[in-house]
């Protein structure tokens, strides 16, 4: 009797070679970070807008129209404000283009009264344009609702020293 000794594996069967899976997920790692990154670095500014940028929260610039590039990963931040745009604050009333009126009588009345004791509803409204970008996004906290208590101040103070007929 022959003595044979079994191995397992066979030594004449062909090892599988071992995957570089792990390689391969660092590749991929590095190539969406790299991906990542460039599309954080570049924001568009259009010509009627501004683009305050920040870094760690401090106003570092103020960029025009164009492409521009900035730190990714949130490193530097970007707040565009409509600059060569007139905006307009409406009192008294309140303009809807799905109203049939052309306008929402939804909006508060501005009821004021006159210097001859008379009550009158005022309704206007005031177009602006924001000249300093850094100073609207970061001079107040609701710079559209100080500027509608401003001018709703200094209508009533006009209206109030004035009589009905001509107001």
């Amino acid at each position: 009797m022959e003595s044979e000794t079994y191995r397992w594996p066979p030594q004449n069967s062909s090892q599988p070679k071992p995957r570089k899976w792990k390689k391969t997920l660092g590749w991929i790692a590095a190539a969406v970070l790299v991906v990542a990154c460039l599309a954080t670095c570049w924001y568009t500014v259009d010509d009627k807008q501004q683009a305050v940028v920040t870094t760690f929260g401090k106003v570092t610039d103020i960029t025009g129209a164009g492409v521009h590039f900035r730190l990714p990963f949130g490193i530097q931040q970007v707040k565009k404000v409509d600059v060569n745009v007139y905006q307009k604050i409406e009192l008294g009333y309140r303009t809807d283009k799905d109203s049939a009126l052309g306008y929402d009588i939804s909006e508060a009345e501005c009821k004021m009264i006159t210097g001859d004791y008379n009550i009158v509803n005022v309704e206007f409204f005031v177009e602006y344009k924001v000249s300093n970008p850094e100073r609207y996004l970061f001079g107040s906290y609701q710079p559209e609702q100080i500027l509608r208590n401003l001018i709703q101040s200094q209508v009533r103070n006009v209206v109030g020293s004035t009589q009905v007929d001509a107001v």
